[in-house]
């Protein structure tokens, strides 16, 4: 009975341990998730002007920057992230993300089903 204890005690502290390194694992994905965001940021809003500057692309790479982080941020729940934008409608949302040609990468439950569908059609017939 003492060897099962050690055995069980033993196995709750390799999981504890696991547990923890995939947690802070997450927890380093995201902080390196986060630089990059930065880094982006900063190449961004810190091109020289003249040359081939263009105010029209960099205002596009902003919305792209703030739309991925809202989608992320609420994981894909495009009702959250259009709040958290600051967008009234999240038909102003999926525009955006349409113009941008980011409507592949953040497709609805409902999209991917219709989707599916179609090409299930398209297959079987």
């Amino acid at each position: 009975m003492i060897e099962r204890t050690n055995i069980e005690e033993g196995l709750a502290l390799c999981l504890r341990n696991e547990l923890s390194r995939s947690t802070n694992l997450e927890a380093r994905v995201q902080e390196l998730e986060e630089e990059v965001r930065i880094l982006k940021s900063d190449q961004i809003l810190h091109q020289s002007l003249g040359g081939n500057f263009s105010l029209h692309k960099v205002v596009l790479a902003v919305k792209q920057h703030y739309v991925e982080r809202a989608l992320l941020t609420t994981k894909n729940n495009r009702k959250h992230a259009t709040r958290l934008l600051g967008l009234n409608y999240y038909q102003s949302l999926d525009r955006i993300i349409n113009r941008l040609g980011l409507q592949d990468v953040y497709m609805t439950t409902f999209q991917r089903r219709k989707l599916a569908r179609a090409k299930d059609t398209t297959t079987t017939v």
